[in-house]
C-alpha cells in the first residue's frame, strides 16, 4: 500500500505541473477501476481493495496539491526574475541620434 500511495502522489504531481484540476476526476475513476479490477483478479479481501482506492484517490489529490503549488511558484520567480527598464534619469536623453 504504501508503494501505492507514493505512486499516486507522484502521478498526481506530474498532473498538477501540466493540466487543470479537471483531469483528477477521469484519473480517480479510471485508477478506482484498476485497482478493483487488479483486486479482484488477485482474490483480495473488499475492505483492502477499498481502502487502496481510497490511498489512490487522496495521494492523487494532495500530489496534485503539491505539483500545482510548485508551478506556481516556478511562475512566480520566473517573473520575478524578469528584467525590467531602469527608469531614465533627468539628463539621460530619451532618444540617441
Amino acid at each position: 500500500m504504501p508503494n501505492l500511495f507514493i505512486l499516486s502522489i507522484l502521478v498526481g504531481a506530474v498532473l498538477g505541473m501540466r493540466l487543470r484540476v479537471w483531469i483528477l476526476i477521469p484519473t480517480i475513476v479510471v485508477i478506482t477501476i484498476g485497482i478493483a479490477a487488479f483486486g479482484g483478479a488477485r482474490g483480495e479481501e473488499f475492505a483492502s481493495i477499498v481502502m487502496a482506492m481510497a490511498l489512490a484517490a487522496c495521494g492523487l489529490q494532495l500530489g496534485y496539491l503539491s505539483g500545482s503549488a510548485t508551478r506556481f511558484v516556478l511562475a512566480a520567480t520566473r517573473t520575478a526574475r524578469r528584467p525590467t527598464m531602469a527608469p531614465l534619469a533627468d539628463d539621460q536623453p530619451v532618444f540617441r541620434a
